[in-house]
């Protein structure tokens, strides 16, 4: 059944239009943003960088990770988990977030990220500020497709 929504959702071209992110708070609640909230409400950034999976830069519609977290009011949090439509699962240092302040970009090149252009959500750094962060380490913390961070 997982396989057929992820196969509807592929294919749907509304799909990235009513993507839904969903955080896991420390204290166990969880939120919900919409594509339209995060606009609004979280100060997006354009983001222009190369990034090891295309040809030259791409520009980004992006917000801080570290917006998040001031948004929901997170102190002490160590690390935060990103889970993919796929289940994959990555996980981020808040240390990292804090020193190198990596983006969730939500538009690629001016326009919303389908499912298959790794969106709806898209966890990524500025490798055209700290190029040293172009290794194994950080390119498996790029998550993509991104349903849900969980904060801890």
């Amino acid at each position: 059944m997982k396989w057929i929504t992820l196969i509807v959702l592929f294919f749907s071209p509304l799909s990235y239009a009513e993507a839904d992110l969903k955080i896991a708070l420390p204290n166990g609640t969880v939120q919900t943003l919409s594509v339209q909230q995060i606009e609004s409400q979280l100060e997006p950034q354009r983001v222009s960088t190369p990034l090891p999976w295309y040809k030259g830069t791409r520009n980004f519609t992006a917000i801080k990770l570290s917006s998040l977290l001031d948004y929901f009011h997170v102190k002490n949090a160590k690390r935060i988990k990103f889970k993919a439509l796929n289940d994959y699962v990555s996980v981020t240092p808040v240390s990292d977030i804090q020193r190198y302040q990596p983006y969730l970009a939500f538009e690629m090149d001016g326009k919303r990220m389908r499912i298959r252009d790794k969106g709806p959500f898209w966890l990524i750094y500025d490798l055209s500020k700290t190029p040293s962060l172009d290794t194994e380490y950080f390119r498996q913390q790029m998550t993509w497709q991104i349903a849900t961070i969980t904060i801890e």
